[in-house]
């Protein structure tokens, strides 16, 4: 819903020439089929939706913040933000790929979705981007045991091994590169 502030954009003028192109209607026609692309009430109408931004709700600033504030809550797949958004997914994946921030959003659904394997006698920290890549790591006959590894809070192996949703959230500082993320499936973090 639009606030007051949005409301006061909308100017005597900008209705003068809106009412104009409405009364050019005949019958069950309406204006839009009948108007030229050059009606001068229709260009000045669309010089000045595009000089006061009125149909750019997401502007590459605005979904930069929105995606943030979903991150921050933890929603990072495109259905969920979508659902956040009060938008449909492809036209949220439209969104993202216009404003150039569909890798952002793909860098952190693969970073929320990974894992984070301590390795406490190195003191070294790895960061893997799924079960499977972790099990290959840890050389583990199956995905199983490192799932049990994480949800149990056990080492396996020397390393303890944390979901990074629950890593993140006691290591709120750990910073991995978005082109790392979406290029590689093991990252020694820092």
């Amino acid at each position: 819903m639009r606030n007051q502030k949005e409301n006061n954009v909308y100017s005597n003028e900008f209705y003068d020439h809106l009412y104009k192109l409405e009364s050019k209607r005949e019958g069950e026609h309406s204006w839009t089929s009948i108007v030229d692309a050059n009606d001068p009430d229709l260009v000045w109408l669309n010089n000045y939706v595009k000089q006061h931004k009125l149909f750019d709700e997401y502007s590459y600033e605005k979904l930069n913040k929105l995606l943030n504030s979903c991150f921050e809550k933890g929603i990072v797949s495109l259905a969920d933000i979508a659902k956040e958004l009060l938008v449909s997914p492809q036209r949220l994946t439209s969104l993202l790929r216009k404003n150039g921030l569909d890798k952002k959003q793909k860098a952190m659904a693969l970073f929320m979705g990974g894992y984070i394997i301590c390795d406490h006698k190195n003191d070294e920290n790895i960061f893997v981007r799924d079960k499977l890549v972790g099990t290959k790591v840890l050389s583990l006959r199956s995905y199983k045991t490192f799932l049990s590894a994480v949800y149990e809070n056990r080492a396996y192996g020397g390393r303890h091994i944390y979901a990074v949703r629950k890593y993140y959230m006691t290591h709120p500082d750990i910073q991995i590169p978005e082109e790392d993320l979406i290029n590689n499936e093991v990252i020694r973090v820092a």
